[in-house]
């Protein structure tokens, strides 16, 4: 999920914007080769202005610049997941969002990070509808407001088709290992700590109660960001 978010704060967290900038993106695809590449969408519209349907990439010092038919703009301090990345294939993604809702769906996304692995994402919908002003609110208004987030398949997990409500503190959740997995608690963003809290009630497979072996799988995350301390997960976000 860590790589999702890195996504979709790319394109909604640019140079001077304190707010949640009005976006609508329809069915991008890219192809990037550090440290240049290219993409085409149906739409692509950033705070009013219309970018048009075709646009190059170009990784810059660190800052990325994408020229369009109608306009350039350029993203910095952008975390290493991005900067480093070696190759980067967007099948499809579509993003909508303003200060209400956040709503990105992929079909795929292939990329190959600075260590040269190979990993990709696929089938991703995620849907967050609140009110935020700020964009440092976002994770509030996903993770304390509304959240919706399906993933059927993320390589290099054993778990799939994975299901995430979140509704304002409330959570449930289902995902497959072998079976399939069911449970609820509490998804919690705490501002002041920067942090993602995550509290596990029960888990449960058909009538028997998994929770204990859930958490022991859990315990193997354990590190220097996430720590658990049953019924709590902790993921320590960095500053």
């Amino acid at each position: 999920m860590k790589n999702i978010c890195f996504i979709l704060f790319l394109l909604l967290i640019s140079n001077g914007y304190g707010a949640i900038p009005e976006i609508n993106v329809e069915n991008l695809k890219a192809n990037y080769f550090a440290p240049s590449g290219n993409a085409s969408a149906d739409t692509f519209k950033y705070e009013g202005v219309d970018y048009g349907k075709n646009l190059s990439i170009e990784m810059e010092a660190g800052e990325l610049v994408l020229s369009a038919e109608n306009e350039e703009f350029r993203l910095s301090n952008l975390p290493p997941q991005i900067t480093d990345a070696k190759s980067l294939k967007v099948e499809e993604i579509s993003l909508k969002g303003n200060q209400k809702f956040i709503e990105l769906v992929s079909k795929r996304i292939d990329f190959t990070d600075g260590e040269d692995n190979e990993k990709y994402i696929s089938g991703v919908n995620i849907k967050c509808e609140g009110s935020s002003k700020f964009y440092q609110d976002v994770l509030d208004m996903c993770l304390n407001q509304k959240l919706t987030f399906y993933l059927p398949y993320l390589k290099g997990l054993s778990i799939n088709n994975i299901n995430i409500w979140g509704d304002n503190n409330k959570l449930n959740f289902s995902f497959k290992n072998k079976v399939w997995i069911k449970g609820y608690g509490g998804l919690f963003f705490d501002e002041t700590k920067n942090m993602i809290r995550i509290r596990i009630d029960k888990a449960k497979t058909g009538f028997i109660n998994v929770t204990s072996k859930v958490f022991a799988e859990l315990k193997a995350m354990e590190n220097d960001f996430i720590t658990i301390n049953r019924p709590w997960i902790y993921i320590q976000l960095p500053n």
